[in-house]
């Protein structure tokens, strides 16, 4: 929704790690754009990406706290 009006735009969330430089994530942000457009086939500009860093010390898989990620 727009305004109190349904829209079909897009928004996705990308929860990652926090720790990598800002080229790297605005990478992942092209990718998935470029992704969802090929995919569905709408245009880049309906859809909305936000990339939320998270502390890898605050982030658990299978019971364990992740590693640091690598600073690409």
């Amino acid at each position: 929704y727009r305004d109190g009006v349904p829209t079909d735009e897009a928004l996705i969330f990308l929860h990652i790690r926090q720790g990598r430089k800002e080229e790297t994530v605005l990478r992942l942000l092209e990718s998935v754009s470029t992704a969802w457009t090929r995919i569905t086939g709408e245009p880049e500009d309906a859809i909305e990406l936000v990339a939320a860093q998270y502390p890898a010390r605050f982030t658990m898989r299978g019971g364990v706290r992740l590693p640091e990620p690598p600073a690409v």
